[in-house]
């Protein structure tokens, strides 16, 4: 039985709607999409008309709620409807609800209609009262997993999961939700309540209770993603588990900070004592000394509050401000983001378009003229002494437990970066959201805590500094690494060379970039305390493309994290070059560069300089950083 087996059915249709409802990030887009399978049921998704009620407070002749619910959020569009089939002159919300709700419905040829959506959680008995014969099926996830769902959300771009406080909101909502509930139990509604955790292990019989509950007949389609359509579901990457045939079980990695964590853990004890054997989840012990203090209660309820008014004003000025002027709004803040995300994706040749925490690359980060005197002037500065107060501001805020991925640049970092990124967060990386997985130093303000103590994964070029107290070390030829900077280089038009016999002796000398020369840049490293005290990790860019899922193992082995070994695999196969540079072209922030020679991933070439590099220059090489090659075991000749 899929959505496309759908006939029509000739039963009356129900007489008050369904709402699924459950916390955000917490399963409820699960059960719709598999509920939606049986032809007797059609609910739309997130529809959410109830957040613009303020629109049905106008005069009956100003009332055009139709063309706002479609501006809000598509709502006609993504259900395959048509402002010209909403019947004219409605003017009262639940009116309005009614007529949308049930026109999907018979459009569907099903009897069971309604909405599914998280948005509704604190606002449960208000839906009751509007509609007396509404049922209602409630979803329940352990808090913690909640909370590091949205977590990941705002990791992949979602907007409004990034926002601060999202996660916050999403462990003081989770009482808000309770309460209602209760209340509707109180008032006999009715009402069925499930559990995440139960759904994804054993969907036939969550599914078959479900079907019990609203009286239609259970089919084992019902069980699996297969057939389900997923049409209405808005766009984005944190819906991607939805988008397969098979439910995704299984841990997700943890985004929550550690103060995090122990609140979470705080409040469960709390509900605990308060409502009994609620929530169902997480079953396992808590690691919380006891319920929290009466102000922290207080304090947390007043900032879920002002981040819940906050979120009422967005859709009370959709309700009445002029449509055009929130049109032109909208596209200035979509194109706002994509010059902030541009400045966070990745930094120019210059040091001062790299994003710093005082925020003065966001605007040099769009100059992109090829070839401009002042490009090419930056780019200069960039290796003076001028450079140094920038360095001082990037690494301010640094955690004792921050573990660093530092290289030289031009060392494969990015592709490191990537892979261990999406195995240790479980959050495909990519070029657009990479920032908040494993940021580069200077943006880590905002990066989720991967590492154990709270600490974050960063991304360094520098040679090492006293804030450094754990960091895995990228190591390549740096022939390689000369021949991949000379190309971007010079693709970019910032050097005041034009060949690479120019090019060599200089390079070798720490003159064409802003980090110093590569044997000693390496040997900061290598002689660091981090290595006599077993604090750092030594990897080849070698090694990582021969077997980059061995050379993942034993970061993860250093990093003291277990993951799942699909987990990784998948990660690794995400992450390969062809890959890279595929998400380099689809990356929406990320400067495109002038040429194939001046892309930001490379081709990640080893002993390329065997082909292009003389005798001559080899021996300059040599001269330079012979004892340092011949140390890390890499041919000299």
């Amino acid at each position: 039985m899929s959505s496309g087996d759908r006939i029509a059915v000739h039963e009356p249709m129900a007489a008050g709607p369904l709402f699924v409802v459950s916390m955000w990030r917490s399963g409820s887009s699960l059960l719709y999409a598999l509920l939606n399978k049986h032809p007797q049921v059609a609910l739309m998704y997130e529809a959410d008309l109830l957040l613009l009620r303020p629109a049905f407070l106008k005069p009956k002749v100003f009332c055009d709620w139709v063309e706002r619910w479609e501006f809000w959020n598509d709502v006609l569009r993504r259900h395959g409807l048509a402002a010209s089939n909403v019947p004219a002159g409605i003017s009262d919300f639940p009116g309005a609800f009614n007529a949308v709700h049930q026109l999907y419905a018979k459009q569907r040829g099903a009897k069971i209609w309604g909405d599914k959506s998280p948005n509704y959680y604190d606002r449960l008995n208000e839906m009751a009262d509007d509609f007396p014969q509404a049922r209602f099926i409630l979803v329940w996830r352990d808090p913690k997993n909640t909370v590091n769902s949205i977590l990941r959300a705002g990791a992949l771009g979602n907007s409004y999961f990034s926002r601060k406080g999202a996660a916050h909101c999403g462990l003081l909502g989770y009482e808000v939700f309770k309460k209602e509930c209760d209340k509707l139990v109180r008032r006999g509604k009715p009402v069925f309540q499930i559990n995440y955790e139960d759904l994804v292990c054993d969907t036939p019989a969550v599914m078959r209770q479900v079907c019990g509950f609203l009286q239609i007949p259970y089919d084992d389609s019902l069980a699996n993603l297969a057939g389900a359509d997923r049409s209405a579901i808005l766009a984005g990457q944190h819906h991607a588990n939805l988008r397969g045939d098979t439910i995704v079980q299984g841990s997700r990695p943890e985004l929550a900070e550690p103060a995090l964590r122990m609140k979470i853990s705080h409040y469960l004890i709390r509900w605990r004592q308060i409502y009994g054997v609620w929530p169902p989840y997480p079953e396992q012990g808590n690691n919380a000394s006891g319920p929290p203090a009466g102000f922290s209660r207080l304090t947390d309820m007043a900032l879920y509050r002002i981040a819940r008014l906050r979120d009422r004003i967005s859709p009370l000025v959709f309700s009445f401000f002029p449509i055009a002027p929130l049109l032109r709004y909208r596209e200035f803040k979509k194109s706002l983001h994509e010059l902030n995300g541009a400045a966070q994706s990745t930094p120019p040749i210059s040091d001062f378009s790299k994003p710093g925490p005082v925020g003065i690359a966001r605007a040099e980060q769009q100059v992109r003229i090829r070839g401009s005197l002042f490009t090419r002037v930056r780019a200069r500065i960039s290796r003076t002494r001028l450079r140094a107060p920038l360095v001082w501001l990037r690494h301010r805020g640094l955690d004792p437990n921050d573990v660093f991925l530092a290289s030289y640049s031009r060392s494969g970092n990015t592709m490191l970066r990537f892979m261990l990124g999406e195995a240790l967060s479980g959050v495909p990386s990519s070029f657009d959201h990479i920032q908040r997985i494993a940021p580069e130093i200077g943006v880590q303000v905002k990066a989720y805590p991967l590492m154990p103590g709270g600490g974050r994964l960063i991304k360094t070029h520098e040679p090492y500094r006293g804030e450094y107290k754990r960091a895995i070390y990228l190591v390549r030829d740096v022939r390689d690494v000369m021949l991949s900077s000379f190309a971007r280089e010079n693709a970019l038009d910032v050097l005041h060379v034009r060949t690479l016999a120019d090019y060599v002796s200089p390079f070798m000398e720490g003159k064409m970039t802003r980090f110093g020369p590569w044997q000693k840049h390496v040997d900061s490293w290598m002689n660091s305390p981090l290595s006599q005290r077993g604090d750092l990790l030594v990897l080849r860019f070698e090694e990582i493309r021969k077997d980059p899922e061995r050379s993942i193992a034993r970061c993860l082995e250093f990093l003291g994290r277990e993951v799942d070994p699909s987990v990784v695999r998948t990660a690794v196969q995400n992450n390969l070059l062809d890959e890279m540079r595929a998400k380099e072209d689809r990356a929406k922030t990320l400067p495109k560069s002038p040429g194939e020679q001046g892309r930001w991933i490379g081709k990640g070439a080893i002993d390329g300089w065997r082909k292009k590099l003389t005798q001559q220059q080899l021996r300059v090489v040599n001269e330079y950083a012979g004892d340092m090659l011949a140390r890390l075991e890499y041919p000299t000749s």
